[in-house]
């Protein structure tokens, strides 16, 4: 990791992480304005990582987002699927470690969601087509390990999809309240029953 300090602005790159590079270029940059905007450029595995690590640098800012795109696999989806898979695992993977290191863990919580999810059924392009119910991962020292919620069943479908078990604003709802300290009503408009999310 490299820093460049100018007048306006922090620039952070971050590099030459082969131990979790899946190909390609996996070279990232941050630059932190002094108004407190933020701007990314990045390739590859480790972009992830790099945004919300950089939460933990002491610039006031509570929640980094970012985004891994390419999931909307409607066709040839097995491997690109695994690739996106592995691309993930590895950034949040190396974000974790680097986060121990430098004795940060228990500061930060990691949340994975998307925005859609995908059909049982795979259609005619050997993918699969926008479907409703997906799997929300949340990880970090501080957060309960398991699962939360029921495995969903491949053959007990609503309409072709996987049948939602959890609604996704009572995850929001606590990282709100338990980790971030917050009232959720204020941000999801009403009250949602709690979820044991984090070890206290």
């Amino acid at each position: 990791m490299f820093f460049n300090q100018h007048s306006d602005r922090l620039v952070v790159t971050w590099n030459k992480l082969p131990h979790y590079s899946a190909g390609g270029s996996n070279t990232i940059q941050m630059i932190l304005f002094a108004d407190g905007r933020i701007q990314f450029g990045y390739r590859g595995v480790t972009a992830p990582g790099l945004a919300l690590r950089s939460g933990a640098t002491g610039y006031g800012t509570r929640v980094f987002y970012t985004i891994q795109g390419g999931y909307d696999t409607h066709f040839t989806q097995l491997d690109e699927h695994a690739n996106l898979l592995s691309t993930l695992t590895g950034a949040v993977r190396a974000f974790l470690d680097d986060l121990q290191s430098a004795g940060l863990a228990d500061r930060v919580a990691v949340l994975t969601f998307s925005e859609f999810g995908r059909r049982v059924a795979e259609n005619d392009s050997l993918g699969t087509d926008h479907g409703t119910a997906a799997p929300v991962f949340l990880a970090g020292t501080k957060v309960k390990a398991g699962l939360v919620g029921t495995t969903p069943s491949l053959i007990d479908l609503q309409d072709g999809d996987l049948k939602m078990s959890i609604d996704f604003r009572r995850v929001y709802a606590m990282v709100l309240e338990q980790w971030l300290k917050l009232p959720s009503k204020v941000a999801l408009g009403e009250n949602f029953e709690s979820l044991p999310l984090f070890n206290t």
